[in-house]
């Protein structure tokens, strides 16, 4: 029925069943609600409104901070008015840290076990604006002194690519420290190239692989003629080594703009699927 998605002459979007559900309200009437999409996760819009507000309620929350250690020689100890690309890439981190140490459906029953953790422990260390690049590696401080590299000054607002790249090097950094973390990848100009993730993630196999190579080199003895298939074989070795594995996980950031002035209404539900 052409009718279905018309009102006073007005075409309405038409729903998706896999998107929408249809819950009946107080005077009768059926109303089609979205289902909620949070994180890599379905909820439906009623019966799993607690869940959510949970799992919600167990996120790691950065926000404007007042009055913490001054950002040198620059006099900042706020970033009220302009850290709120800052903020947000230290939330996306911090949930992308919670995921990769514990897993994605972790959280602390109360308060008491949230301060009794190790890993919440960690984070708050990790995230606490102080100026300390042992202990507070992602504070505001460092997350300044990298923005500095592309041209940032504390005190301006940063866009979604240049928080990515402050993100990858802080966690490059990291790395040093703690061997058993992720690699970050940000892709250029929206696009992800399947040879530079390749080669970031697999350099410690191939660094192994190379050591393995050689080791086997050294142990072909020299043959006694150059037409002995043992010299054959030493000059054109097979590939039997096979495709390399992945030395840990990946954050791929894809900075892309969804629209020209504003966020396009076409990209809601595919960005909210993701």
């Amino acid at each position: 029925d052409d009718n279905k998605n018309t009102k006073e002459g007005k075409n309405l979007p038409i729903c998706n069943t896999a998107t929408y559900t249809t819950v009946l309200m107080k005077n009768n009437e059926r109303k089609k609600i979205p289902f909620v999409y949070m994180l890599g996760a379905t909820l439906h819009p009623v019966h799993d409104y607690y869940t959510r507000k949970e799992y919600e309620s167990s996120m790691f929350w950065f926000t404007y901070r007042y009055d913490f250690p001054e950002i040198k020689p620059y006099g900042i100890t706020t970033d009220a008015g302009w850290g709120c690309m800052l903020r947000s890439a230290q939330m996306m981190l911090a949930h992308t840290l919670r995921i990769h140490f514990k897993s994605r459906h972790w959280k602390c029953t109360s308060l008491e076990q949230s301060r009794k953790d190790d890993f919440v422990r960690a984070v708050l260390t990790w995230f606490a604006d102080f100026p300390s690049k042992e202990k507070s590696i992602y504070s505001l401080h460092n997350m300044c002194a990298a923005g500095l590299a592309y041209e940032m000054l504390p005190g301006e607002w940063y866009g979604p690519g240049t928080a990515c790249h402050v993100v990858r090097d802080l966690v490059s950094l990291h790395q040093e420290q703690q061997s058993n973390l992720f690699r970050v990848h940000v892709s250029a100009e929206g696009t992800v190239y399947r040879n530079a993730i390749v080669d970031l993630m697999t350099k410690e196999a191939r660094e192994r692989e190379e050591q393995r190579k050689r080791h086997d080199q050294k142990e072909v003895q020299a043959p006694a003629h150059p037409l002995d298939p043992v010299a054959i074989s030493a000059d054109t070795p097979p590939d039997t080594y096979g495709p390399l594995e992945w030395d840990c996980s990946l954050l791929l950031l894809i900075p892309l703009r969804l629209g020209l002035d504003r966020f396009n209404a076409d990209y809601v539900e595919i960005v909210a699927k993701t």
